[in-house]
């Protein structure tokens, strides 16, 4: 019987996984990457929220009880991150677990796309490894993997769009241009500020000449309008558009304003050394792409993409880790090219010590960067919510973002549920956990800095609402707040982490 012996060359270049079917290699890319991020992920669900997602999921609340966000409950983020957090508070207890367990699942859902696009940026094996990659660097607890911020829950339509433009890089279908359109319209309602960077991306697409491009263009600007139209027919329906309008425009306008004279250049710095090793070798994959071969367009694409949310992260103006975190599986799909690169075998297959160091080179270079991942997320492993809080927040995050659910458990042991209350602070998570509602629609103080009147309303609202508990940071209660709080009878009852409880007298008996 005639056996067949592949060529020197097959051989050289085969490996365990070529053999396997497309979609058993997917599913095991599927099932590396699920184990990965649960042993990274699952220690840690107990992290306390932080400031801007109590905020998120108290609005979220407020929404699924009628209400309406801006007009009803004050906040300046786009919508669609509050109707992406109502899903964790349909479910058991609205606290960090839900929530966190909740950004894994929306973690999980974005592996397959990574998957097929990068099948189409290197092979099966390039694919694997980035997924495999991926659950490990983005479940980082450092970069606020489990915090589901607006940044965190662009990511899956932001990789839809990015699927999308991969195949309108082959394809003159326009239908690539309207899903791509289509996900950075819903990118737009969660954080659009990497979306101007985003949109001419579609203009390197497979099309006929300029007139082909720019029916490119419209197309996808079309599929970007789209999701607008239901927030303004809603906003429009309840006529509260002034007041979206204002919040989403107006006080953004303002915000960055304000936030212009915090930039720092060290900070930013230290932020870039967190994911260096990662920086340095998607640049090398980066390299690997170019205009004439689709397959290298579409590399080109992708580094052209993530340069885009990096530069979304430098103009927040503020240096903070999770402005970064949606430029990472972009970061990851260029550093696989490095490392398959290196992999492969060039010319007659080399002696076996050769083939050892190669072999060695690219364990090394995966070492590289996949340690500081699993070693700094291994190190929180049996933490407490406390310190876990303060190991990704400092002090802050242990006086005030772990002491919400010693204050909450507080109120709900001396209010009734039908009790309004009132936090001078910027923690709304207090709210949520308390099961509580605000007596103002001003759940934090940074809008009485920048709002015209705002303190004034405030203040009309407490009197209008009077609360059965004010909240206030250790010692910084404002004058007016005090007095009027004092007259109704509450006085100061305990002194919660950096909180101090203000409470009627016969409920602090109780």
């Amino acid at each position: 019987m005639a056996i067949f012996v592949p060529p020197r060359r097959a051989r050289a270049t085969s490996t365990p996984l070529a053999g396997l079917p497309r979609r058993q290699h997917m599913l095991l890319a599927l099932a590396l990457s699920l184990v990965a991020a649960a042993v990274m992920r699952l220690p840690v669900l107990g992290l306390p929220l932080e400031r801007d997602e109590g905020a998120y999921a108290y609005v979220a609340r407020i929404w699924l009880q009628g209400g309406l966000p801006y007009r009803d409950v004050f906040d300046h983020k786009p919508p669609l991150i509050y109707l992406l957090y109502m899903p964790a508070l349909l479910v058991g207890d609205p606290g960090p677990v839900a929530i966190r367990l909740w950004n894994s699942i929306l973690f999980v859902l974005q592996l397959p796309l990574l998957y097929a696009i990068g099948r189409k940026l290197w092979d099966q094996t390039g694919a694997l490894l980035a997924v495999v990659m991926y659950a490990i660097i983005g479940s980082t607890f450092s970069l606020q993997a489990l915090v589901l911020n607006t940044e965190q829950a662009l990511v899956l339509p932001a990789l839809i769009g990015l699927f999308a433009l991969v195949h309108a890089v082959e394809s003159e279908r326009l239908r690539w241009a309207f899903l791509y359109g289509l996900a950075l319209g819903l990118v737009s309602l969660i954080k659009p500020t990497a979306v101007p960077f985003l949109v001419p991306l579609v203009l390197l697409g497979r099309a006929p000449g300029l007139p082909g491009r720019i029916r490119r263009l419209l197309v996808a600007g079309s599929g970007l309008l789209l999701p607008f139209i239901p927030v303004v027919a809603l906003w429009g329906w309840a006529g509260a558009l002034d007041e979206l309008g204002f919040a989403l425009i107006t006080y953004n306008r303002l915000y960055a304003a304000q936030t212009l004279g915090r930039w720092s250049i060290g900070e930013i710095l230290q932020i870039f050394a967190l994911i260096s090793p990662l920086l340095i070798c998607a640049i090398g994959g980066g390299a690997l792409g170019g205009f004439r071969e689709i397959r290298r367009r579409q590399r080109l694409v992708v580094a052209l993409w993530t340069l885009g949310f990096l530069a979304a992260a430098l103009a927040g103006l503020r240096a903070y880790v999770h402005y970064y975190y949606p430029a990472l599986h972009g970061l990851v799909l260029l550093a696989v090219g490095v490392v398959t690169t290196l992999h492969q075998p060039v010319g007659e297959p080399a002696p076996a010590r050769s083939r050892l160091a190669q072999a060695a080179a690219v364990a090394l270079l995966l070492l590289v960067l996949l340690l500081p991942s699993v070693s700094n997320s291994m190190r929180q492993f049996r933490k407490s919510p406390i310190d876990l809080a303060q190991a990704l927040y400092g002090p802050e995050g242990r006086d005030y973002f772990a002491a919400t659910e010693q204050v909450a458990a507080y109120i709900r042991a001396h209010t009734q549920p039908g009790d309004r209350i009132y936090v001078w602070g910027s923690e709304p998570a207090i709210y949520l956990l308390s099961e509580r509602q605000a007596s103002s629609r001003y759940i934090y103080t940074y809008p009485l800095e920048l709002v015209p009147d705002a303190e004034i309303e405030l203040l009309r609202e407490l009197r209008d609402n009077p609360p059965a508990v004010v909240v206030s940071y250790r010692g910084a209660l404002p004058a007016a707040i005090e007095s009027q709080a004092t007259a109704r009878g509450l006085r100061r009852a305990t002194t919660i982490g950096g909180f101090d409880v203000w409470v009627l007298p016969r409920a602090a008996a109780r």
